[in-house]
């Protein structure tokens, strides 16, 4: 996997921390060129789910299309129902 390199000044002048460019870019990466959630997240630091919250925060829409239903779909039916305890 290749290597970002940002020069220390970039963060002086930005004002912005490298938590805050790395986010910056993963939007970038999501929004521009279809970067999977997943992968934008973890360039960025965060789970797929914290990644979602922080575009909400932005109010930027979640690219979740069919495939990406389906997959998850797939992944829930292999989890067991929870039984009830009875009352």
């Amino acid at each position: 996997m290749g290597q970002i390199v940002l020069p220390g000044q970039l963060f002086e002048h930005s004002g912005k921390s490298e938590e805050e460019i790395r986010l910056a870019i993963a939007i970038f990466l999501y929004q521009e060129l279809k970067l999977p959630a997943g992968k934008a997240g973890a360039f960025a630091g965060l789970s797929r789910i914290a990644f979602w919250e922080e575009l909400g925060k932005r109010n930027i829409p979640l690219n979740y299309d069919l495939h990406e239903f389906e997959a998850d779909l797939e992944g829930l039916k292999r989890f067991k129902p929870v039984s009830k305890p009875a009352q």
